[in-house]
């Protein structure tokens, strides 16, 4: 078996665990400074985004591609934002402005 060169492509990136995690270091590493209480909503609709630009690699999307695309989005904001509730839960808080990981609600 060849091992891979590279650790996150393509490929990786329209997988359930790659969409939420491109949604989670996305929506942690930038926001900018008056959309911080809009974070789960911008995850929300970045999940959707990516989630939908997925079926363009099916052969026939059809009525039931995109509904499953649309739920797969929100299932991938609620992992996203469910990491993000795990990594603010794990350490000691220091001041808001010295944290990467924050609570989007």
């Amino acid at each position: 078996m060849k091992m891979p060169t590279e650790l996150y492509t393509v490929e990786t990136l329209f997988s359930f665990q790659g969409m939420s995690t491109f949604v989670y270091v996305v929506i942690s590493g930038w926001t900018p400074q008056g959309m911080k209480k809009w974070k789960k909503w911008i995850a929300l609709a970045l999940a959707e985004v990516v989630s939908l630009s997925g079926t363009m690699f099916l052969p026939v999307p059809g009525a039931l591609g995109y509904f499953i695309a649309v739920a797969n989005g929100f299932m991938i904001a609620a992992t996203a934002i469910g990491m993000s509730s795990i990594a603010t839960a794990t350490y000691a808080t220091p001041r808001l402005a010295d944290r990467f990981f924050e609570s989007w609600f």
